[in-house]
């Protein structure tokens, strides 16, 4: 359901595909980077930290 409303909003925005599934990879890129980074410094707990 996550990536529908994504991809509905985009939509709406008048984005096509491809641009829509770049930005979808753009995120989970930066979120991938920075839980390797994370348990590259040793922290293996899969819990966000709160904000």
């Amino acid at each position: 359901m996550y990536f529908r409303a994504i991809m509905l909003f985009y939509f709406r925005k008048g984005k096509n595909a491809a641009q829509t599934a770049k930005k979808i990879s753009d995120v989970h890129e930066n979120m991938v980077q920075k839980w390797f980074k994370k348990f590259h410094d040793g922290d293996f707990s899969l819990i966000d930290a709160k904000k």
